[in-house]
């Protein structure tokens, strides 16, 4: 799939706004069918997230250095208009979590992603 950003297209890419640790932790790469690239939230600028038109931005929920509405404030400062997923374990009431977010940075399409680990007994099928 292929994203069209004005004068620029580019292949579909992802972009992991968080420490390298977080992202190990997390298993995100592995689970990605598109390349990812990670980045600091410090290294954040406009042609980052405009001129390199990344199809989704993950993070972690939190983590020691910013937080998902932090992000998504900054994210809305740089112009990005696109799909923002703020990783994290199982939430009892997702939703509600995604509603702050959008209500801090309303351009943003905001939905939680949820790492699911695979349970033991089904390993055995997907490896067979």
């Amino acid at each position: 799939m292929t994203t069209h950003f004005r004068q620029f297209i580019c292949a579909e890419t992802a972009i992991y706004v968080g420490t390298l640790p977080c992202l190990r932790k997390s298993g995100l790469a592995a689970k990605l069918r598109v390349p990812l690239e990670r980045v600091g939230f410090e290294d954040l600028t406009p042609e980052l997230v405009t001129l390199n038109c990344p199809a989704v931005i993950f993070a972690p929920l939190f983590c020691s250095e910013f937080d998902a509405i932090e992000l998504a404030q900054r994210l809305a400062e740089l112009g990005f208009t696109g799909l923002f997923r703020p990783v994290c374990q199982p939430l009892p009431k997702p939703e509600m979590v995604e509603r702050e977010i959008r209500a801090m940075a309303p351009g943003l399409d905001v939905k939680l992603y949820e790492l699911h680990e695979t349970p033991r007994h089904q390993l055995a099928l997907v490896d067979a």
